[in-house]
């Protein structure tokens, strides 16, 4: 993991979009085009991500501001 990233063992919908400067409807936009899958879903709505799809959406934001 890069950029002091706190280690969990998942990370949350809202989770991603602080850590990584995004919106919600951001992240579940990338979701819907496929860049992001979640690890597990929670009770059908709760999505759970690790710790790889911070970095992903981190690397993605940095080659849109590209």
């Amino acid at each position: 993991m890069s950029r002091d990233t706190p280690r969990a063992t998942s990370y949350t919908t809202g989770d991603l979009a602080r850590l990584t400067g995004n919106t919600l409807r951001t992240v579940r936009y990338y979701e819907e085009l496929g860049l992001l899958t979640p690890e597990r879903r929670e009770g059908g709505a709760h999505r759970h991500f690790t710790a790889q799809d911070v970095d992903r959406l981190r690397a993605i934001t940095d080659l849109r501001a590209i």
